[in-house]
């Protein structure tokens, strides 16, 4: 029989625009505009992914069947990110001497406090943090060591402070509380471009964080001095090498060599900033995204 051309009538009334008392358009339109008729778009969209996905076996014969609802609900329970439902006994156990050493830092028992929030840390020694479905686990010891740093500031134990801020930064890079703690540490200590460091990237965390901004703002004339103090000037050769490279001593850097920009002339005297070597920085390593959020 001859084919024809599919008309206004063939349509169903749902799909019939005579058929809708109104048009709208809206910011949300989409498929849960309340002009849609859900079950019919769900029958055509899931007719669409079968002829899509059978051309597509067509053109990758070795694509694996695709997988049900039901299979993908077992495979999201076996995937659970660390929770209190699969805390270990350690865990429990470090949460309560966790618990306790808050309880011993608030009446002011910094010596007690410091040794209980070691005991949490003890017992959690032993946890593989580095898997990615012990994030729970991870961001807890975070929070021991900066409880620690805490209990151990109070006590003016600088050096362990830092000890146990950069333990918790490990753990967590965007752990803004310890990287204030370590900021303020620093500084006190007069390692005025760490501390500068500390507060601007706890800053760029968390933009709005008055105690990151003012740390910034306070140390940036030193931070500025600083810099201009490693300022040094060397005199360019009267004969240029035709490599461009000179040897030079550097009062706390001895021989260096330099290649000369192309504008440089004989003669003339440059200014370096001699920046110290900068250690690799294992605690800026990735681990996630936003600000994150830590019990005390």
């Amino acid at each position: 029989s001859a084919k024809r051309m599919a008309g206004k009538g063939d349509l169903p009334d749902n799909l019939r625009y005579s058929k809708w008392d109104h048009i709208e358009v809206s910011d949300d339109e989409g498929d849960s505009h309340p002009n849609i008729d859900q079950k019919l778009m769900a029958r055509l969209k899931k007719e669409k992914r079968s002829r899509d996905y059978e051309e597509f076996r067509k053109l990758h014969p070795e694509a694996p069947d695709p997988i049900r609802a039901e299979e993908l609900e077992v495979t999201r329970s076996r995937t659970v990110v660390n929770s209190s439902k699969t805390e270990t006994e350690e865990q429990k156990q470090a949460l309560k001497k966790k618990d306790e050493g808050n309880k011993a830092f608030s009446k002011g028992d910094y010596a007690e406090a410091e040794a209980l929030f070691t005991e949490a840390l003890t017992l959690t020694a032993g946890l593989d943090v580095s898997d990615p479905s012990m994030i729970d686990a991870r961001k807890q010891r975070a929070v021991f060591f900066n409880n620690r740093a805490a209990a151990r500031a109070n006590q003016k134990n600088n050096d362990g402070v830092i000890e146990d801020t950069t333990a918790a930064i490990k753990l967590d890079y965007r752990y803004v509380k310890a990287r204030l703690r370590r900021a303020q540490t620093y500084e006190e200590m007069g390692k005025v471009k760490e501390a500068y460091d500390d507060f601007k990237r706890a800053m760029s965390y968390d933009p709005n964080n008055a105690a990151a901004r003012g740390g910034v703002d306070r140390l940036q004339v030193a931070v500025d001095a600083l810099a201009e103090s490693k300022l040094v000037e060397i005199k360019i050769p009267d004969v240029i090498p035709e490599n461009r490279i000179i040897k030079c001593m550097v009062e706390g850097h001895g021989e260096i060599e330099l290649e000369l920009p192309e504008d440089a002339e004989p003669g003339q005297t440059i200014r370096l900033q001699m920046d110290e070597e900068e250690e690799t920085k294992e605690d800026e390593e990735e681990g996630g995204g936003g600000v994150h959020k830590h019990g005390a």
